[in-house]
């Protein structure tokens, strides 16, 4: 998250056209947004119950991270590059 708002959020805006922006950042916001949506369901549980609820809390959410994730690594390459570029 720390991330997300000291480079990607500034820099959409400044110093980087907004093609350099969306090769570099990619999808990085949704798998942000999943991220916390995870965390904030895994923390709502006790510690009695977080065992049982693990697994259901991700299956509910596997095809969704698992193409947030297969975006961004097919565009990783793309990305390196870009830096390098900058």
């Amino acid at each position: 998250e720390i991330g997300v708002q000291l480079y990607s959020r500034p820099l959409k805006h400044y110093l980087i056209s907004s093609m350099e922006h969306a090769k570099l950042f990619q999808n990085i916001e949704k798998i942000l947004a999943i991220s916390r949506y995870q965390l904030n369901r895994l923390q709502s549980l006790s510690e009695e119950t977080i065992i049982t609820h693990l697994g259901k809390i991700f299956h509910e959410k596997v095809q969704l991270i698992c193409e947030a994730f297969t975006r961004y690594m097919s565009g990783y390459a793309d990305a390196c590059q870009q830096l390098k570029q900058l």
